[in-house]
């Protein structure tokens, strides 16, 4: 095991040449913190409104707070851990409402959990679907807590102030809902993949809308591309990876009719983008799962079934399999690496990308 010895961890990452396009080489820092628990296998990540990071441990049953003033890299200084009050919930996805409470999805608790960080007191809130398995979760304007129920197959409803949970059925069947955003009309866009593992597909992006409670669900091409993370820009674009199909991809909607869907192909095959952000640079950043890297897509230089405006920072560690991603408000992009979790390999990192 390689012993860390609490110094800046520096690595020179070289960006792969673009197929199409050439790509001068580039460097960067990744700089490397460590979980007090062993084996955490962190998954999601979220800054409060004061620039704390908050994150979910999947193995540990916790919910990490990392202070990026008191962090140093290759130790565990500066970083706290707040279990759980019920073993084995497995806590996923993470977001923080507009009073900095965290909120978060317990995996196999069936579970939608709360952490006060005034006093770490955790709350939980049943999920009406049994086994529903809760994914990605989103916060509104008004403090609506909005989740992915990906064997339920519906998306929840939660309302802080009763503790109420409504569930509204997805269209396609066993669609997998996994990753879900809000647009400015406060519409719930989310992700379906299909239960892939199992081999069953689907390439669709849905749109709920709460005030009307219309469903509506895209066709995206290619057929088994497995859309996965999305998030919105300032333009009301929906930027999402299509895990399985190795590109990025660009959702305009449109007043009428079928949205506008553009693709960017990733330069290295088979990488598995998963979860991404926009920075205020103007590009995206994005986890691969299976390429073990960052991966960085300039949108002024990107263009449209190509690779130009690409770039990939290779992490150190081998099977790192880097999971969720953060931009904090210096630009800098934060990212867990999860391990092989569900192989029962498991990692107890956070890692940050200096630029």
């Amino acid at each position: 095991m390689k012993k860390y010895t609490g110094k800046a961890i520096i690595i020179p990452l070289l960006a792969f040449l673009s197929l199409f396009s050439y790509t001068p080489f580039s460097f960067a820092e990744i700089l490397e913190y460590i979980t007090p628990s062993k084996n955490s296998s962190p998954v999601d990540l979220v800054f409060d409104s004061k620039g704390i990071l908050w994150f979910t441990e999947i193995n540990t049953n916790k919910i990490g707070r990392l202070d990026p003033a008191e962090v140093q890299p290759g130790s565990t200084k500066g970083i706290r851990e707040f279990s759980l009050p019920l073993p084995d919930s497995e806590p996923q996805y993470i977001a923080v409402d507009r009073q900095d409470r965290i909120w978060f999805t317990e995996r196999k608790g069936n579970r939608i959990g709360l952490l006060n960080p005034e006093n770490g007191e955790i709350k939980e809130f049943a999920v009406p679907t049994l086994n529903s398995e809760p994914h990605h979760i989103a916060v509104d304007k008004d403090d609506i807590v909005w989740f992915a129920e990906f064997f339920g197959n519906k998306i929840g409803r939660l309302d802080p102030s009763s503790g109420e949970i409504k569930e509204f059925q997805v269209k396609t069947p066993n669609a997998g809902p996994h990753d879900l955003a809000i647009d400015k009309k406060g519409r719930i866009w989310f992700s379906m993949g299909g239960v892939f593992f199992a081999g069953r597909f689907e390439s669709k992006i849905g749109r709920f809308d709460p005030s009307t409670g219309e469903m509506v669900e895209y066709d995206i091409p290619p057929k088994n591309s497995v859309p996965h993370g999305i998030t919105f820009d300032d333009e009301g674009n929906l930027w999402f990876t299509q895990m399985f199909s190795n590109k990025i991809a660009k959702l305009i909607p449109q007043e009428e009719g079928e949205p506008k869907i553009l693709e960017y192909l990733l330069p290295t095959k088979r990488v598995r983008p998963h979860d991404l952000v926009l920075d205020k640079a103007g590009s995206v950043w994005f986890t691969e799962l299976h390429g073990n890297s960052i991966g960085r897509l300039e949108i002024s230089k990107a263009q449209a079934g190509r690779s130009a405006g690409f770039q990939e920072f290779p992490i150190s560690a081998k099977d790192s399999h880097p999971h969720g991603i953060a931009v904090d408000k210096d630009g800098g992009i934060w990212f867990t690496e999860m391990g092989g979790f569900f192989q029962g390999r498991f990692k107890d990192r956070i890692g940050k990308v200096v630029q």
